[in-house]
């Protein structure tokens, strides 16, 4: 997760509040308290994320 910290420093930057910002920000964030993820925390980022991707890429062919 420490590869988001400057994604998330560029985004509040810009001031974008999309969803898949704010999905980096909630995790980054969880990440950073308690150092690391749990289990459960990583499948479910890694859930949401393959899920962001997919309807990005599905609105991007039509």
């Amino acid at each position: 997760m420490r590869f988001a910290r400057p994604i998330i420093d560029h985004i509040e930057k810009e001031e974008r509040h999309d969803d898949y910002s704010l999905l980096l920000k909630k995790y980054l964030e969880l990440y950073e308290q308690n150092g690391g993820l749990t289990p459960e925390e990583e499948q479910e980022f890694l859930r949401l994320d393959r899920e962001s991707s997919l309807a990005w890429r599905k609105s991007r062919l039509t």
